[in-house]
């Protein structure tokens, strides 16, 4: 993990906010900054957050990643947690923290709110990298309830799903999964008009790599790339994961500038590139 970086608070509109950005960089006056947005009970410093991070002070390329409400150090409960909390705090990190447009990288959960942030202020969004993008997962939840968990989220508002991702569960929550049917986006047109790079491993065990081509399909944008990996996990944090990240990253700064796209990262092992135009 980088330790070139500043961490700092602000009062966001679920209470603080925490947030990291680079200690030092020359910023380009034209070039987007990159915001990352985490997923599901994850945070701001993971490895992929981090490593991107120093990817772009090395190109004096604004970055900022920040937690979520209830997540990492900023406020709040996951019992309590919904989209719509979350969502506010991408707007208002667009508005109020960012100076310029930001390509978002999406992780899972974050690529859902990517997108709908995009839907809701397109000018302050350069571009939209998804990372195992998971619009709708509320719904896949709801869909999928065993009866007990029906009864503990009668009883107690919430219930608790162990992973192999970190040692504590998942906290699903009543207000979670009723918050998620007023920003579910694959029965509709997703309205949004500017560059979108998908990014999905195809034995990812949380996102099934259709999911990817489902988004695709619905944006309005006629600039989407769909990059699948063959032997691509969820978390896409191995080398040549970030080195297609970086590659995306690029890709959008190009277009954002009004230069060609970038040809296609075939020569990166094990990548698969499915409707690399539309």
């Amino acid at each position: 993990m980088t330790t070139n970086f500043i961490s700092q608070t602000v009062q966001g509109p679920n209470g603080k906010l925490s947030y990291i950005k680079p200690s030092s960089a020359q910023i380009g006056n034209t070039m987007p900054g990159v915001m990352f947005i985490h997923g599901f009970a994850s945070d701001k410093g993971g490895s992929k957050a981090t490593r991107l991070m120093d990817i772009c002070r090395e190109r004096g390329q604004g970055f900022i990643s920040f937690d979520c409400t209830a997540h990492g150090e900023s406020d709040g409960d996951m019992k309590t947690f919904t989209l719509s909390q979350a969502l506010d705090d991408v707007l208002f990190m667009l508005d109020k923290v960012c100076d310029r447009p930001q390509i978002i990288i999406g992780s899972s959960m974050g690529g859902w709110l990517a997108l709908r942030a995009a839907e809701k202020n397109p000018k302050k969004i350069a571009g939209i990298i998804g990372l195992a993008a998971a619009p709708d997962f509320t719904k896949e939840i709801e869909d999928s309830l065993s009866e007990q968990e029906i009864y503990s989220l009668e009883t107690q508002g919430y219930f608790t799903v162990a992973h192999d991702y970190g040692p504590d569960p998942y906290i699903f929550s009543k207000a979670l999964l009723e918050d998620g049917h007023s920003h579910t986006l694959l029965e509709r047109p997703i309205k949004y008009d500017g560059p979108v790079r998908l990014i999905q491993g195809m034995e990812d065990p949380a996102v099934r790599w259709q999911k990817a081509l489902m988004i695709e399909d619905k944006l309005a944008t006629r600039d989407c790339r769909t990059i699948l990996i063959e032997d691509g996990d969820h978390s896409l944090s191995r080398d040549t994961d970030i080195k297609l990240i970086d590659w995306a990253i690029r890709d959008i700064i190009a277009v954002s500038a009004g230069r060609p796209q970038l040809g296609t990262p075939d020569k990166l092992n094990r990548v698969a590139i499915l409707k690399a135009s539309r």
